[in-house]
């Protein structure tokens, strides 16, 4: 395929156009969504073919909720639409819209770089960053294919020169037109051919296993993340913790609750980490096997450095659980945490086994004389009075992300573990979460359904009471241990009551609580049905929009975009904020769009915290009443931090990443932190000034060592605060990538085929001979088979002075086609096919 001067012009007139102004829309999100469908839905056929497992769809458009019934054993389509999600928030960034001065050759160069860039994070299972850099790259695409006058367009076919570095360019004089700021129909299919070719070279080179991981459509939607406290006084807490997770293993193997992925993050004084995170259960009953208690000294340790890796290191909407006796010695900590808890959406859980006490660090010191302690009793005091102001670093932290502070000690923790084995259940939504920083009597009124099961109840607090009232009007009070609606187990500061599975679900229940305390209260449950949602700015008269990517303005207009899964099932008819002290601020308008997401408008974001409630009906059955609420809690601010950059992080080379600070109502100056969770040398201004209404630029240097491994990710967050305490965020997911040298693809020569296939397929087979080769390249890694049901079997040998892999590929006549996908060192991908009966033919897929 030729590229001529008319689509050289077409491209830079159109990124011109586009440059600064680029929104996705409700047309990307469909294109992107349909792509992703499709290269899935045969990552899941393949995958199925060879591990023997039935894979059926049911006539009709595939939906996100079929495919994963019938490509994986969770009962909830969830994960999967995070990850269509979370892919499609990475629009916008990449892509020559934003890049100024650039040839064709160099951005194609870029373009081919991100895919390497996924390519590299995948198969180190980095599947966050993975999924960011796939979102920009296929944007990217979109907006190449989509607008205007798209390469190639009279072929319908993809311009594959975009993506292979080892094609030239070849230049024709012709004409060319002006494109158009619409997406044509033309150009919506070719964009999305282009986004499936790319995501199947992905895939192709990832593995359908890895590939599928990184689209969630793992076993279940959930993961087990436990940050641990290592130091000399934990030895209790860790036999806890190595209890708890042989429960959760051996109990749930095999099932729909199986975790898909874990983590394990321990932290002491001064190190912290490294993460170990694994898909197999047994490695990580192992690793937790070999945690030892030792070491100490003073008494604060790192956990809040350890909690920033857990939230950098999990995928978004995780549960994390924390366990320790000691307060923060990182609390500088705290807002860059609370900052990626809101990026992320993930909830934690911190379990303290020593609030408001002393810490004791060895057995001579637990072993203390009482006369001992009445002569430290002015120094007990103290360390009471910050092991007070540190416990309230967890309780906000946990406040902030929709998690529990639980307060036992190390005899009762183990009673308190209940927690981790329900978070870490597939499908677990929150129906309803309240939290009161004082004390009051108060009624929470919410919503139940029959979609709901396993549900659980939890209230922390100190000195409260509460009754709890179902939709039948019946009644248990926190006294009644044993009831009609089920068990309350009280240890701490932690209640749970987990409901009777009998006990009638539908309807409105209520709870009181009385006490003088603060004090929280959350209902969770299994469910298909949940939401998704984010904070957006509509193009007025358009279905155009930009994701917000920060805390959004407080008392200003806002628009949120709600995605509910079950979209044809359910309708949503209410989408609220809710703040902290019970004030809810209602959406003034609904609109549905194509994809079955919702646009939802409120006229002011109110101050302070907020969660986001959505209520609707389900519309099969007796068309009942949903509700469910976000656990994050999120802030408005005053402020605004935009921070953007194109390029890969290249091991030894400092990169410049420019942020910007604005300010709406106040000036002054403002106090920067930037931040990595990697440790690589950061330089940033720790101040700028910004006047009232006003905008600053500024610029920070992030660099990565030499020797850093490709594939390697960095999360930077960026926090600004103005004079009056009001602060926002920005938050990057960088990728180091070092200079890619190997562009070609393998090589695939089918050779001979041997195939008499007669009467019954079942009877006969017939077989498939090829040589692969990757010449002087980076040496092919593996060979697979991407499509058919036969064996495969290879040799390798020298010849011409390079390596030639011969390849035998056998089937039953009853499979008529294969494709043989070789993967290189380099990620680069080329594939050899074959259909009995029908012409081979060779395609490339490469970087």
């Amino acid at each position: 395929m030729a590229m001529d001067t008319r689509h050289i012009l077409w491209l830079f007139t159109l990124f011109s156009t586009l440059r600064g102004t680029l929104a996705t829309s409700v047309t990307h999100l469909q294109m992107m969504e349909s792509a992703i469908l499709q290269a899935t839905t045969a990552a899941c056929t393949s995958h199925a073919t060879r591990t023997g497992k039935a894979f059926v769809l049911p006539p009709g458009p595939v939906s996100a909720e079929a495919l994963v019934k019938a490509c994986s054993s969770s009962s909830s389509a969830v994960s999967f639409r995070m990850a269509i999600t979370e892919i499609s928030l990475a629009t916008g960034s990449t892509g020559p819209g934003d890049r100024q001065s650039v040839t064709f050759s160099q951005w194609r160069k870029l373009i081919t770089d991100d895919i390497a860039a996924v390519k590299l994070s995948v198969q180190k299972k980095n599947f966050e960053s993975a999924k960011a850099k796939l979102g920009e790259v296929l944007y990217a695409l979109q907006n190449v294919y989509g607008h205007g006058d798209p390469i190639e367009l009279e072929n319908k076919l993809p311009y594959s020169t975009l993506k292979r570095l080892a094609v030239p360019i070849r230049n024709d004089l012709t004409s060319w037109q002006r494109p158009t700021p619409t997406i044509s129909k033309d150009g919506q299919e070719i964009a999305t051919k282009a986004s499936v070719d790319l995501l199947q070279d992905i895939r192709a080179a990832v593995g359908d296993a890895d590939f599928l991981r990184l689209m969630r459509m793992s076993q279940t939607s959930s993961s087990l993340c436990i940050v641990i406290d290592t130091t000399g006084s934990m030895s209790d807490d860790i036999s806890v913790v190595r209890q708890t997770a042989t429960v959760i293993i051996d109990s749930k193997k095999g099932t729909p609750d199986e975790p898909s992925d874990y983590y394990l993050i321990p932290f002491n004084d001064p190190g912290f980490g490294p993460v170990f995170k694994t898909t197999d259960a047994g490695e990580f009953q192992t690793r937790i096997n070999r945690l030892t208690a030792n070491g100490g000294g003073d008494e604060p340790e790192m956990s809040l450095s350890a909690l920033q890796l857990a939230l950098t290191s999990t995928p978004s909407h995780s549960n994390i659980f924390l366990f320790t006796d000691a307060s923060a010695k990182d609390s500088s900590l705290k807002s860059t945490d609370q900052a990626l808890i809101e990026k992320s959406k993930s909830t934690v859980n911190f379990l303290l086994t020593n609030p408001l006490g002393r810490r004791r660090r060895n057995a001579d010191e637990q072993q203390q004389s009482d006369e001992q302690e009445q002569e430290h009793s002015e120094h007990v005091r103290e360390r009471r009075a910050l092991s007070a102001t540190q416990k309230r670093i967890y309780e906000e932290l946990a406040r902030a992300s929709g998690g529990l502070a639980v307060e036992v000690t190390k005899k009762t923790l183990p009673m308190a573990t209940s927690i981790i084995t329900d978070a870490s259940s597939s499908a677990m939504v929150t129906v309803f979460q309240a939290v009161r920083v004082s004390g009051s009597s108060e009624e929470f009124k919410f919503q139940m359904d029959t979609s709901l099961s396993h549900l659980a109840i939890y209230i922390t607090g100190h000195s409260l009471t509460f009754t709890i009232t179902s939709a039948k009007g019946v009644s248990q009070a926190s006294t009644q241990t044993k009831g009609a609606l089920g068990n309350i187990n009280k240890v701490g500061n932690l209640y749970t009551m987990h409901i009777n599975a009998d006990v009638q679900k539908k309807g409105l229940w209520v709870i009181k609580v009385q006490t003088s305390q603060s004090y929280t209260v959350k209902v969770v449950g299994q469910s298909p049905i949940d939401f998704l949602y984010n904070f957006v700015e509509v193009n007025e008269g358009t279905d155009s929009f930009v994701f917000l990517d920060s805390r959004p303005s407080a008392n200003a207009k806002a628009t949120l975009l709600v995605a509910i899964t079950m979209p044809d099932s359910v309708r949503v008819t209410e989408v609220a904020m809710v703040q902290e002290h019970g004030t809810t601020v209602l959406a003034r308008s609904l609109k549905k769009t194509a994809l079955g997401s919702y646009f939802a408008t409120v006229d002011r974001v109110p101050e302070g915290s907020f969660a986001v409630q959505v209520k609707g009906m389900i519309l099969t059955g007796s068309f009942e009443i949903f509700q469910r609420q976000s656990s994050t809690q999120l802030k408005a601010s005053g402020v605004t931090v935009t921070a953007q950059t194109t390029a890969n992080l290249k091991p030894g080379i400092p990169l410049s990443i420019p942020f910007t600070v604005a300010s709406e109502h106040f000036g002054g100056t403002f106090t920067v932190k930037a931040r990595n969770d990697r440790k690589f040398t950061l330089t940033s201004p720790s101040r700028v000034a910004v006047s009232a209404g006003g905008r600053t630029e500024s610029r920070l240097t992030i660099k990565a060592p030499a020797v850093t491994p490709s594939g390697t990710d960095v999360t930077l967050t960026i926090e600004v605060q103005g004079p009056g305490g009001d602060s926002n965020y920005a938050v990057l997911r960088l990728t180091v990538l070092a200079e890619v040298t190997d562009s070609s693809p393998p090589d695939c020569q089918v050779t001979s085929v041997d195939a008499e296939c007669f009467g019954d397929c079942s009877l006969s087979t017939w077989k498939m001979f090829a040589e692969l080769t990757d010449g002087k390249g980076s040496g092919i890694k593996t060979i697979t088979v991407q499509e058919g049901t036969g064996t495969l079997s290879t040799t390798v040998k020298r010849q011409g002075g390079v390596e030639v892999t011969q390849a035998t590929y056998s089937a039953s006549c009853c499979s008529e086609k294969v494709e043989l996908a070789a993967v290189d060192a380099a990620g680069n991908v080329g594939t050899c096919s074959w259909a009995i009966k029908k012409e081979s033919f060779w395609h490339p897929y490469c970087t």
